[in-house]
């Protein structure tokens, strides 16, 4: 077969970078606001005190800081990034404590850890409603700014008010979030003593999803906690927060712009070789 001659090797070369800036600025586009997860923490805002609050706040903020749960968000994921915010709940109008951030560099997994850690404690008196921390949980992924190929809530709750729930509406928001979009919902409930199996089973039937897990720690209500609660309390927090977080299957219409590319390059190559 006849060799090309200069130019014809010149207009290959400029035809396969045109391929990959096309190629990227495709792959860009498709990405833009994506992220692998959105995280919405829900915080139980009326713990029985305020070093509970905290131990809550500092776990969350651990999961953030593992080198582990880091690895898995920036190299486990199509996009490499999350997305999180932070809501309280049992308060009358469930103030958002962390707005929604792209968490990318280390360096902002950090930051979002030190915001959480400076979440001041309400300690305003109200009652326990699951199913209003639900649907404000689904109504913030719906408005956040990013696209998460996967929508998670993490509930994480002081059982003190637990004989307040109301199971059937809290079931029925449950049902809507799912419906919404929300892919999974997990749940860490602390202070449980005593009533672990009601607990448990409150949560398996109206809060978690399908394929969302519940810890439920057995912890004393009020006092200080023994080593081995406050060990358990922090293991199921960041259990709770990091699982499941990574999807790694593309989007169809990343998948497609690798298709029409890649289309293209061979169509290019054969044209080259005629």
């Amino acid at each position: 077969m006849k060799q090309p001659s200069l130019p014809q090797f010149s207009r290959v070369r400029s035809g396969a970078l045109a391929f990959a800036v096309a190629s990227t600025l495709m792959l860009q586009s498709s990405r833009a606001g994506n992220v692998d997860t959105e995280l919405l923490i829900l915080v139980d805002a009326q713990t029985y005190s305020q070093s509970d609050f905290n131990l809550i706040l500092d776990n969350v903020a651990k999961t953030f800081e593992s080198p582990s749960f880091y690895a898995a968000v920036t190299q486990g994921g199509v996009y490499g990034k999350m997305a999180s915010s932070v809501m309280l709940y049992n308060l009358p109008t469930n103030p958002v404590a962390i707005t929604w951030r792209e968490l990318t560099t280390q360096q902002d997994f950090f930051n979002f850890a030190n915001s959480v850690r400076s979440i001041a404690y309400p300690n305003v008196g109200w009652g326990v409603s699951y199913a209003a921390a639900l649907t404000s949980a689904a109504a913030s992924i719906a408005a956040s700014p990013s696209n998460g190929t996967t929508q998670q809530i993490t509930i994480i709750d002081d059982a003190t008010g637990f004989y307040q729930a109301d199971p059937a509406g809290t079931k029925a928001a449950r049902n809507a979030a799912l419906a919404s979009g929300v892919d999974v919902i997990n749940a860490m409930v602390f202070d449980a003593a005593y009533q672990e199996a009601a607990v448990n089973s409150f949560y398996q039937a109206n809060i978690v999803s399908p394929n969302g897990t519940v810890s439920v720690v057995s912890s004393p209500q009020g006092g200080p906690k023994a080593n081995s609660d406050l060990n358990l309390i922090s293991g199921a927090v960041q259990t709770s927060v990091a699982g499941p977080t990574i999807s790694a299957v593309p989007e169809p219409n990343t998948v497609m712009a690798l298709g029409l590319a890649g289309a293209a390059f061979l169509m290019r190559r054969r044209r080259c070789r005629a």
